[in-house]
């Protein structure tokens, strides 16, 4: 359970990220 929140966590962070850049 930890994990997978941690992985949307970081798919999250990741598609925030590409959003700004674009």
């Amino acid at each position: 359970m930890i994990e997978k929140l941690r992985n949307i966590a970081i798919i999250a962070h990741v598609d925030h990220g590409k959003t700004t850049l674009v």
